[in-house]
Formats: structure tokens, sequence, C-alpha cells
């Protein structure tokens, strides 16, 4: 099916306030990091990175592990950044609301959670195997969703609208992944030649809009956004781009690069 004939929500950003844009897509991706660090975790010992790599879950908005100890799950729901375990694919009891929460009491409801799964709360560990670019911690950070809801809201529309350009894009029966740091969804494509990374970001300290990007294809989970060729929110409602101009624009600049 075309994008075109989906609702597909890509909001102008212009006239947005550059620094709540960047607390609302730190608060996005701290949140997104809890479900890292729990992947991390719990993944099994002969397992790589990739065990973090998350899911976008569109039906309900939420950012997604990948399932550990056989039936639990993760999710953050956006733009409100509530955490929720899903057993089996059933929300279970006890949403954790993030607004005026530190990271420390999200760590705890965590690790209360765990006790209550039957699982070793010993075996949690914050450390994550790359630097984070804003990280919120301990008690000096305060989550504040409600303050940045209308940012929030704006940058979830992002997210639905990359993820469905990506899908479009992507060759691959892997699906759709987002990394945890910096935060962005990406696929594999190849036409013949070189494999070709193309991803969506919500933008970066270095790059703060969301963006679309194609470069080459990386090991690992973790990606540097350095890309070869990039799609800016703003260049994307400057050119009036509709969701199929988009994803054909990807597809020709990966198919150049992978030539």
């Amino acid at each position: 099916m075309s994008l075109e004939m989906k609702t597909l929500s890509l909001p102008d950003l212009n006239g947005a306030d550059p620094k709540r844009l960047a607390q609302a897509r730190r608060h996005i991706h701290n949140g997104a990091l809890w479900l890292a660090r729990l992947a991390n975790s719990f993944r099994p010992p002969e397992a790589d990175n990739a065990q973090m790599r998350l899911r976008w879950l569109d039906q309900s908005r939420s950012l997604s592990t990948q399932t550990f100890n056989d039936k639990l799950t993760l999710q953050l729901r956006l733009p409100q950044l509530h955490l929720q375990f899903m057993e089996n694919g059933n929300p279970m009891p006890h949403v954790f609301d993030m607004e005026d929460r530190t990271p420390a009491e999200a760590e705890a409801w965590i690790l209360v959670e765990l006790l209550h799964r039957g699982l070793e709360r010993e075996r949690f560990t914050k450390t994550l195997p790359f630097d984070i670019a804003a990280p919120m911690t301990g008690d000096t950070d305060t989550y504040a969703p409600a303050e940045y809801e209308g940012e929030l809201a704006k940058l979830t529309d992002w997210l639905a609208g990359g993820a469905a350009v990506l899908e479009q894009v992507s060759q691959s029966a892997d699906g759709l992944w987002l990394a945890p740091e910096p935060l962005a969804f990406s696929v594999v494509t190849s036409s013949g030649g070189k494999p070709i990374r193309t991803g969506f970001s919500l933008g970066d300290e270095r790059l703060g809009e969301p963006s679309f990007f194609v470069g080459p294809q990386r090991n690992g989970t973790v990606q540097s956004l350095r890309p070869d060729a990039v799609l800016t929110a703003s260049q994307i409602h400057k050119g009036a781009l509709s969701a199929d101009a988009i994803a054909a624009s990807l597809k020709d600049a990966a198919q150049k690069r992978s030539a």
C-alpha cells in the first residue's frame, strides 16, 4: 500500500523552539535507554549488541524491547512517556508514568517489577556498551513530559512517519529496527552492490531536527550519525515532499551509493 493512502503526519517544526525540541528529544532518548539497559542486562551470553535493538509498535505508538526471559518485553509509550512491562503481549499492572519522576525512581520501579516477574534484580545494570550524548541520571534530573507535551507529540508523529517511510524503503524480511544510540531507525538496502544503511533520526546535538539519511552499512547496533545524504524536516516542508517522494528520494540515494 502506498503511504499516500495512509494518514501520515509530519508536523512543521520551523516555528518550534530548538531548545524545547532538544529537551523533548532528550526525554524520548533517555526513556528509550531504560529499554536498552533492560535488554542488555538480560540478553543471552551468546547474544551480541543487536539484542538491544528496539521495535516501533505503530498501533500503540510505543518503543519495545525484543522478547527476553522467553515472554517479557518492556515498552515505552509515546508521547506520554509511560513504561510498562508486557507478558506474552499482554500489559502487566503498574504503569510507570515518568511525569515528575527521576531516573533513580525509574530504576527503582524496574527493580521492583523484576522482582514481581521472578527475575534476579542483581542482573540489571545501567551500564551500556556505548557513551550517552545527553544522559539523565540519579536524582538530579526530573522527567517533565507535561512541560514538553507539544514538542513530544510532534516528535512522536515524526517517529511514526519516519518508520512508515522506511518500511516502504526496506528490502529486508528482518524489518525495521531502532538503535538506542543515537536514537535512529535504520534498514539495510542493496541493489546488487555494497549494502547501504538508510535511516531516520530525531536529530542530535549536531543536527537539531528530524532527518532521513543514507550512508554505508556498519556492523553493530550503535551507529555514528555521519550520513552521506540527509533529508531534513525543514527541507521536507520547504519542498512540500510527500511520503512517497521521500521514499523515492531515499531509494535513489541508496542505489547511487550502492553502485
